[in-house]
């Protein structure tokens, strides 16, 4: 409950019936407090990215359901999940199936209707590695991903802007603003409900050996503002 409160007990939420292993679970829910989870999957001999949805009283709707469409046996790990007011939500993760690391993101109807497909978030045409996406939304459903990225040579920390149906809007972007091939990861994004976001992540710009936390904050725009 609200207040602290057990609701049931430990349920277990992947339905396989096998010993496959299954982590790396992220978790959102709706304002009627509706739930998906997504997590990493091991049941096909190769790691791909599954959901479940639940009502807000912890029933399961459907069945576990595979996230990724590729055809082989790449794989995808690293999900992160986000859910409109109306509990259509949006899967992003990383994905091996080109033979390097890319994003990748996949949207859904409340039902868990799949809308579209997946969808390669990352704009370099060299084959670098996009690793680590985070994702965050909107009041109406406009979302933003951050990830790590290797395309300069050096890991950054780079953002793509979607509107609610999915059309990118402009090109990938980079978040940080240092000058040296220094490393930035392990990014992380929020999103307020007009659109204006935040991005933090660990910046070793002044030094291996010492690792900050960095902010960026941008209008809903993408047009970036300082902290104040």
């Amino acid at each position: 409950t609200s207040t602290g409160g057990a609701l049931g007990v430990n349920t277990k939420v992947n339905d396989d019936a096998g010993i496959a292993k299954q982590w790396d679970p992220s978790i959102t829910i709706d304002a009627a407090g509706n739930f998906v989870l997504a997590w990493i999957d091991e049941r096909n001999n190769n790691y791909d990215i599954y959901y479940q949805r639940y009502t807000s009283t912890g029933g399961v709707l459907g069945v576990n359901t595979k996230v990724n469409d590729d055809a082989g046996n790449a794989e995808q790990t690293s999900p992160d999940i986000l859910t409109d007011v109306a509990g259509n939500f949006v899967i992003v993760w990383q994905d091996f199936r080109n033979a390097n690391w890319d994003i990748y993101f996949q949207r859904y109807t409340g039902t868990g209707g799949a809308l579209g497909v997946n969808t390669k978030v990352n704009d370099d045409t060299e084959g670098e590695f996009q690793m680590y996406p985070s994702i965050s939304m909107d009041a109406v459903g406009n979302f933003v991903i951050v990830w790590q990225d290797s395309r300069n040579s050096d890991w950054d920390i780079y953002y793509q802007r979607y509107t609610s149906i999915g059309a990118a809007l402009g090109a990938n972007i980079r978040v940080n603003d240092d000058a040296d091939n220094m490393y930035q990861k392990i990014p992380s994004i929020s999103m307020d409900g007009v659109g204006n976001f935040v991005i933090v992540w660990q910046d070793y710009r002044y030094g291996q050996s010492n690792s900050d936390i960095i902010g960026q904050r941008y209008y809903s725009t993408g047009t970036s503002c300082k902290f104040v």
